[in-house]
């Protein structure tokens, strides 16, 4: 008569290891057909596992059940996801510096210029205007731009503030619950 497997949970993860790392009790072929089921993400199959590793689908199910493989898969799981998510954190924090040191190069070029524009201001006669309606609406435009976007970074909002170009409302920012500035 064929040898029956236990379909009783037998073996708990070891305490001083993580369930989806190789347990004592785990023989090599047993941690073989545990890494094919486990690596297969979403569409976990105990058929295309079982022929991965030359052995029965029957096997690989009595294995799990003795095992605890769902619960060691949902570890496993569990563990690609926070790494992913702490890859993505890293990730956003090094394109926030990156366009950080950008915005304050680009400060920094239009400091420089708004100082000339300034200086041209000073010395020109009262009567005679220094810059075009179309570069003060540009100046206005810009200006507003970067403090919206400035306000965005300082609260946390990582979402687009959406102005209407041509709208006569005011664009309500929100600082914190108690403040708003607007902008016509």
């Amino acid at each position: 008569m064929p040898k029956r497997h236990s379909k009783k949970l037998t073996h708990l993860p070891d305490i001083d290891k993580k369930p989806h790392e190789r347990q004592s009790w785990e023989s090599e072929k047993q941690w073989e057909a545990f890494c094919a089921y486990r690596d297969q993400g979403n569409k976990r199959n105990f058929l295309v596992a079982a022929e991965k590793v030359g052995k029965s689908k029957h096997t690989l199910h009595a294995w799990s059940s003795q095992g605890a493989w769902l619960l060691r898969v949902t570890s496993w799981d569990n563990e690609v996801d926070r790494a992913q998510q702490t890859g993505y954190l890293k990730e956003v924090e090094r394109v926030g510096k990156n366009m950080a040191r950008l915005a304050e190069d680009m400060y920094m070029l239009c400091a420089h210029d708004l100082q000339k524009w300034f200086a041209k201001l000073q010395a020109a006669p009262a009567d005679e205007p220094v810059l075009s309606p179309s570069d003060i609406q540009k100046l206005v435009d810009s200006g507003t731009k970067l403090h919206r976007q400035l306000l965005r970074i300082a609260d946390g909002t990582l979402e687009p503030v959406e102005c209407e170009e041509d709208s006569a409302e005011y664009q309500v920012i929100q600082l914190s619950d108690d403040q708003q500035i607007r902008f016509k």
